[in-house]
C-alpha cells in the first residue's frame, strides 16, 4: 500500500486531515441550498462563484509591478 511504499507520509497524512472537511462541508452545504432554490438561481450562484475564484486566480498570477 501507500504506507508501506513511503507515500503515505505523516506531512501528507495532515494534508489529507485539513483537506477531507474543505471538500465534504462545501459539497454539503451546496447539496442543501441546491434543493432550497430554483436550478437557474444555482447555476447563476455557482456561475458567480467561479468567476470569481478565476478571476482571483488570474490577479494572483500576475507579477507584482
Amino acid at each position: 500500500g501507500y504506507a508501506v511504499s513511503g507515500m503515505l507520509t505523516v506531512e501528507r497524512t495532515k494534508w489529507l486531515l485539513v483537506a477531507i472537511p474543505a471538500m465534504v462541508i462545501p459539497s454539503l452545504l451546496g447539496a442543501k441550498l441546491y434543493t432550497k432554490i430554483s436550478d437557474a438561481a444555482f447555476r447563476k450562484l455557482i456561475l458567480i462563484i467561479l468567476s470569481a475564484t478565476g478571476l482571483a486566480l488570474l490577479v494572483s498570477s500576475v507579477p507584482k509591478l
